[in-house]
């Protein structure tokens, strides 16, 4: 349970690949604000991209939003260090908002990477590079507590995957919490994310996926 400002950022989007020499990132951020209060508030947005030293990029743009406006960020980062199993390499995104005296109205920050995935004459590329996928299948289970996992037993889950030389996991049959794809971000493995809508049980199996009635709530 969380409460945020009348004035807040209600979603922000990042695409962050390599461009066609595999050496330079490609930054595209697209933060959607909104505003709950009845009149126009003039702020201003800033992000800035950085890594354990240093600030790589960073850009601010000034908004009158009424009740919703969308601002995009555009930016090529130089020599970046790309994301790979191997090589799990983040770096730190923050955004911040803040009112027409200057004063900080929001604040939130993630973790990216970098990274281009590719399907060429048949295999597939990161970053430009050949892998092969030694993959397992997960399920979000806990003997003791079911399906509400610690952190603690997906560490211990990863650690024992990345010990075997494991690099993919596969989702059966749901997507997971979100902590579970920032501990895959941090230790490198990728991801094979599922959306629910297996229809197991139903005469035939694949009766509501062959209805185009539920295509819409497919897509949901």
């Amino acid at each position: 349970l969380y409460a945020q400002p009348k004035i807040r950022i209600e979603d922000f989007e990042v695409k962050s690949v390599l461009d066609k020499t595999y050496k330079n990132g490609k930054f595209n951020l697209t933060i959607d604000l909104k505003n709950h209060s009845l009149k126009n508030k003039n702020i201003s947005v800033t992000y800035q991209v950085s890594d354990e030293k240093m600030i790589l990029i960073s850009e601010t743009k000034n908004s009158s939003v009424k009740k919703s406006e969308s601002i995009n960020f555009k930016a090529t980062i130089s020599d970046i260090k790309p994301w790979s199993a191997e090589h799990p390499n983040l770096y730190n995104l923050q955004i911040e908002t803040k009112d027409a005296n200057g004063n900080t109205i929001e604040v939130s920050s993630t973790k990216i990477g970098f990274r281009s995935v590719e399907i060429k004459n048949g295999l597939l590329l990161v970053n430009g590079k050949r892998i092969t996928l030694k993959g397992v299948n997960t399920q979000e289970t806990d003997p003791e507590t079911g399906h509400v996992m610690s952190e603690e037993l997906l560490l211990k889950d990863i650690q024992l995957w990345k010990e075997n030389n494991i690099n993919a996991v596969r989702l059966s049959h749901y997507p997971r919490g979100k902590r579970f794809y920032e501990l895959c971000d941090k230790y490198g493995l990728y991801v094979v994310d599922e959306a629910n809508i297996e229809t197991q049980g139903l005469s035939p199996m694949n009766r509501l996926s062959d209805d185009p009635e539920w295509a819409g709530a497919f897509l949901e």
